[in-house]
């Protein structure tokens, strides 16, 4: 029996993970918001923000396995996030 997940299984825990990411950014963004203002020095106002949509989100999730011993190391997650 192959330890490796199928398809669907894969499809399935990618889909859990992006929905946990995105509950995350909706539960958080107050503090996420606050610590990006605390940490640069000429931060874009939240109305601004809200105002030119960058306070919406769209995830891409990308699985890497690392079969040849190099890179992020096998299971590591990779994430982009699209603006």
């Amino acid at each position: 029996m192959s330890n490796a997940a199928d398809r669907g299984s894969s499809d399935a825990w990618r889909q859990f993970v992006l929905t946990e990411l995105v509950q995350f950014l909706d539960q958080n963004r107050d503090l996420i918001l606050e610590r990006y203002q605390q940490t640069t020095e000429s931060p874009i106002p939240r109305d601004r923000l809200e105002q030119e949509g960058l306070m919406d989100f769209e995830l891409a999730l990308t699985f890497l396995k690392d079969k040849q011993g190099w890179g992020q190391g096998k299971g590591f997650l990779g994430m982009n996030l699209i603006g």
